[in-house]
């Protein structure tokens, strides 16, 4: 009976994987007007294999900006922080596909090139003011 369930589960999974589309989900969080995060588009469906650019405007005046995801099932992990423009660690970008860059020290955008199934998810952007005692503190 078992080895039935797993043949039908692994069926499933296939069907899944040939026709589900790819999903992005971003959201605003918990945040209060006068907050000013912004995030866009706030969701986006698309294929396999299609490419997808996320946006973030952050609070006017931070320093510093935060990518993160979650994938569907799985907790929250840190991608990518900039300070100003420029890429302070990306140690957390799931691989070549997935690209981050903050030009001028402004918006920042997330790119996921011929995007799959497992890229699917919430993703999340933050902001924050640098200060001396800041300046050197690890994403959260």
């Amino acid at each position: 009976m078992r080895a039935l369930r797993e043949a039908d589960l692994q069926q499933y999974n296939e069907f899944l994987f040939k026709y589900l589309e790819f999903e992005v989900q971003v959201k605003k969080g918990h945040t209060v007007e006068s907050a000013g995060v912004t995030q866009f588009p706030n969701y986006r469906v698309i294929e396999k294999k299609q490419a997808v650019t996320l946006r973030c405007d952050p609070i006017s005046g931070h320093a510093s900006l935060y990518w993160y995801r979650r994938a569907v099932g799985k907790e929250i992990k840190f991608l990518v922080y900039f300070l100003r423009k420029d890429k302070q660690d990306d140690s957390g970008m799931p691989n070549e596909r997935f690209s981050a860059e903050r030009t001028e020290g402004t918006f920042s955008t997330l790119k996921v090139q011929h995007s799959e199934l497992e890229d699917s998810g919430v993703y999340f952007c933050a902001s924050s003011q640098d200060t001396v005692l800041q300046s050197h503190s690890l994403p959260v």
